[in-house]
């Protein structure tokens, strides 16, 4: 049924001050079919997503982890790799709050990933490829390419255009375009239109024919051999696909009955976890890992609900070799909440500029978390997306962590945002081998309310797990299959008799789907 809106504007809308009343009116759907419904409420429960209640009831769940930035999807990936969003600009702060504040190899402040290098702790960022680079074509991008969950593509340090893909498209593009181009200026337009569509078509190709030309001249083997160690180091680990499976890069179909009907499906070809699944056999994992599936693997809603089996198969590898598991932290989480209402609202800093917002202690920089209105309509944002508003906090999002640490389906409540990780991170590798890691990104403000997931663990539990692990093709023709049932439907308008007996005893249950009821052990 797709997306619900989740821009800036339409998050700080629904948060109107903290007064979180808007939420239905900034959230609309975008899709005509659902505008009048209030998609913005919906929700999955246990029948939905057995998979994610199963890994819930068998570890720890953090359910006060909130997005670091009240906005859509890179800034918060951001926040999670490197602790921070902003930069000085002609003398400003610029807050890259939006995601086409991003593009590939432009930022230039420093991230977690460098800090481990320098320091010489191992690391990898797994994915089965990467977006930068492409050649995809159709079905095959949200199938295999990274879904830009790798933010690393989009800070210069990385070099992500050294890509052998990118490059060789760039060397398609220079030996194919000429001949096109030819093409267009040989033609013999019918029309002033058509005259003028060529001479579009035909400026557009001649730029895409310099660019490429102006590209291969930086972005080759010859240039890339003069990087230094430390820079081809960052390359290599950043963007680790699985070229050693010969299908990474291609789809295929699966058919299947389903009560008598024919259906086709596609899925991919290869093992989109083939090179980090090599590793934990061989025992070759480095100390910190991070994964990116392809879209379709992501939970997102335009895509299926695939993820929960990319997430079991990454559980049923780690727990396969008992070597790595009894040393090993997994933590899933997400990087925002698309359009979607969660009724515990964020904490947000204070305002110097607003007394009656509060305060906070001395020492802590509150402007580094705002985002003000002049500045916004000085870097080119449009007035009517602009906004005036504390960066975060964003709306909440699910935190498991699977660990022999963690066992028990517990809860754990303490503040967290997605520089926790990082913080969580700094305290582990500090401790583990006698470092001195910190990432001065993090403001003072985060690190002083934002707990580091420490207090998530309990001494080690030699239970083994008991998930039911999924197996893929059967998982996605069942996922697949709820494409063809019946959309849901408001099925009757409250009437006034409801609406009182719902005042007088604050009962809900007849007009609304109700959580799930249970008690479960929480963390001190």
């Amino acid at each position: 049924m797709g997306s619900l809106p989740h821009s800036r504007a339409s998050q700080v809308d629904a948060y109107n001050e903290g007064k979180y009343d808007k939420w239905l009116i900034a959230k609309k759907p975008g899709n005509k079919n659902y505008a009048h419904m209030p998609l913005t409420l919906g929700h999955y429960v246990r029948e939905d997503l057995p998979f994610n209640y199963a890994l819930v009831d068998a570890f720890t769940i953090c359910d006060q982890n909130f997005c670091s930035g009240m906005t859509s999807t890179t800034p918060n990936r951001s926040f999670f790799w490197t602790g921070k969003i902003t930069h000085e600009e002609n003398v400003i702060l610029k807050a890259n709050i939006r995601n086409d504040d991003f593009a590939y190899r432009k930022h230039v402040w420093k991230t977690f990933p460098e800090l481990l290098e320098e320091n010489k702790i191992a690391w990898k960022f797994y994915q089965n490829e990467t977006s930068g680079g492409g050649g995809f074509k159709g079905e095959e991008r949200a199938w295999l390419a990274n879904f830009g969950c790798n933010l690393l593509e989009f800070f210069k340090a990385y070099n992500v255009k050294f890509k052998d893909k990118y490059i060789e498209n760039l060397q398609k593009l220079v030996d194919t375009l000429p001949a096109e181009i030819n093409k267009l200026q040989e033609e013999s337009p019918s029309s002033d239109a058509a005259a003028k569509k060529i001479q579009s078509d035909l400026k557009n190709k001649m730029k895409a024919l310099d660019d490429a030309t102006a590209d291969l001249q930086k972005w080759n083997e010859k240039n890339f051999a003069k990087l230094t160690d430390e820079q081809k180091s960052l390359f290599y680990r950043a963007f680790v696909v699985n070229k050693n499976d010969p299908n990474y890069r291609s789809i295929s179909s699966i058919k299947y009955d389903d009560n008598g009907k024919e259906r086709e499906v596609t899925v991919p070809k290869g093992d989109v976890l083939h090179q980090f699944r090599a590793d934990v056999n061989s025992g070759k994992l480095p100390t910190v890992s991070w994964l990116a599936g392809p879209q379709n693997f992501s939970d997102h809603p335009s895509a299926p609900w695939y993820g929960a089996w990319l997430v079991s198969e990454v559980m049923d590898i780690l727990t396969k070799n008992p070597e790595v598991w009894k040393k090993t932290i997994f933590i899933v989480t997400y990087d925002e909440n698309d359009g979607y209402y969660d009724h515990v609202v964020p904490f947000s800093i204070p305002d110097n500029n607003k007394p009656e917002t509060g305060k906070v202690s001395k020492g802590i920089d509150t402007e580094v978390e705002h985002v003000r209105l002049a500045n916004e309509l000085k870097q080119g944002v449009p007035e009517k997306g602009a906004r005036e508003a504390p960066i975060g906090l964003g709306f909440r999002v699910p935190m498991l962590i699977a660990s022999p640490w963690s066992r028990g389906g517990k809860v754990n409540s303490q503040v967290f945002d997605h520089t926790s990780t990082l913080q969580f991170l700094e305290e582990f590798v500090n401790r583990k081998y006698n470092k001195k890691i910190r990432i001065e990104n993090i403001s003072e403000w985060r690190r002083t309310i934002f707990g580091n997931l420490t207090s998530a663990f309990i001494p080690f539990d030699s239970a083994s797990e008991k998930l039911p692990f999924l197996q893929r093709d059967a998982f996605v023709e069942t996922i697949f299959n709820a494409k063809f049932k019946e959309e849901p439907k408001i099925s009757k308008a409250l009437t006034d008799g409801d609406l009182k007996n719902v005042e007088s005893n604050t009962n809900f249950a007849n007009i609304m789907s109700q959580q799930e009821k249970g008690i479960r052990k929480a963390y001190a």
